[in-house]
Parts: C-alpha cells; sequence; structure tokens
C-alpha cells in the first residue's frame, strides 16, 4: 500500500479507502513521531487498507443513518470502529513493538487536543481501550477452541441453505 506524505504542519496518519487504497501521513505527523513510532503508525494504517476496514464499518454507518433514532444504532458504529482499530494494532503489532505503537498513539493524541483546543471524550475512551489492550494482549484461543470456531462458522454458512433446501 502506497504511503503518501502531505505538507501539512498537522500530526495527522489515515487510510484512504477505495480501488487502490492509500496511506496519507503528514509532515507534522513525520516530525512529532520517533522512527520507530512512525513506522508503527504506517503499519497501522497499511493493515487498514489490506484489510478493508471501511467495508467493515459502512453497513453500521448506513444502519445508524437509517435509524438515528436507536441508540443501538450508534453504539454499534462506535464498538465496530474501536475493533477495527484494535485490528490495525494487532496487523501492526505482528511487525513493531507494542511500545512504539502506544507512544505514537498517545502523541497523535497529545498533537490532536493542542489543535482542536478540547479533549474527545469518545476518542479518548478509544484510546484508553487500544492502550490498554496493547498492555495487555489477549491469549490466543487454543488449537480445540479455534476448531471449534471454524466448524461453527461453516455451520452457519452451510446448514441454513441446506435446510431451505431439505424443505
Amino acid at each position: 500500500v502506497a504511503v503518501h506524505l502531505v505538507d501539512h504542519p498537522h500530526a495527522v496518519a489515515y487510510c484512504l479507502p477505495g480501488l487502490r487504497p492509500r496511506v496519507v501521513v503528514s509532515l507534522g505527523a513525520v516530525r512529532a513521531l520517533g522512527g520507530a513510532e512512525f513506522a508503527a503508525v504506517v503499519a497501522h494504517e497499511r493493515a487498514h487498507a489490506r484489510g478493508r476496514h471501511d467495508l467493515v464499518i459502512q453497513p453500521f454507518v448506513a444502519w445508524r443513518e437509517t435509524f438515528p433514532f436507536l441508540r443501538t444504532a450508534s453504539r454499534s458504529v462506535a464498538a465496530v470502529e474501536l475493533l477495527v482499530e484494535m485490528l490495525a494494532d494487532d496487523a501492526a503489532r505482528r511487525t513493531c513493538r507494542a511500545e512504539d505503537l502506544q507512544q505514537a498513539l498517545r502523541e497523535l493524541s497529545r498533537e490532536h487536543r493542542e489543535r482542536t483546543g478540547q479533549a474527545d471524550p469518545r476518542l479518548d475512551g478509544q484510546l484508553a481501550a487500544r492502550i490498554t489492550r496493547l498492555e495487555m494482549p489477549p491469549r490466543p484461543l487454543s488449537a480445540a477452541a479455534r476448531i471449534f470456531v471454524y466448524v461453527l462458522a461453516a455451520a452457519l454458512v452451510v446448514v441454513p441453505p441446506a435446510i431451505l433446501l431439505a424443505s
């Protein structure tokens, strides 16, 4: 996934989705982050691009926009956004140290607060959850649990059409 550098003083890094997703990083982010932190941020954003996380979030955004009066619609978007951020964190952790990613997240958050002049409770809560998870990653599933999950997932795909065909 290509990385594009933009001449902007604010520290930002994001993934532009599409047929050919791109990672965009500002010169402000380059100046604010150390080399290892920068590498962790790029790995995180590349994970978003490779995982097509925009396509994961969009159905939930559509649900929220269609039913704005449902609190569960807004909560589901927030939950899925946090989950895809954690997925990208996990992918970045495979090639970078968790400490570098944590420090980069803290620095980008600090820059955002300074730029806007205010805290964002939603972003702060998401940041706290992500940093906690990076400090104490979940234990991997056992082989038996992974097999069970795969069998269950396959059954969920195969059984309903089989029942329809049989009836």
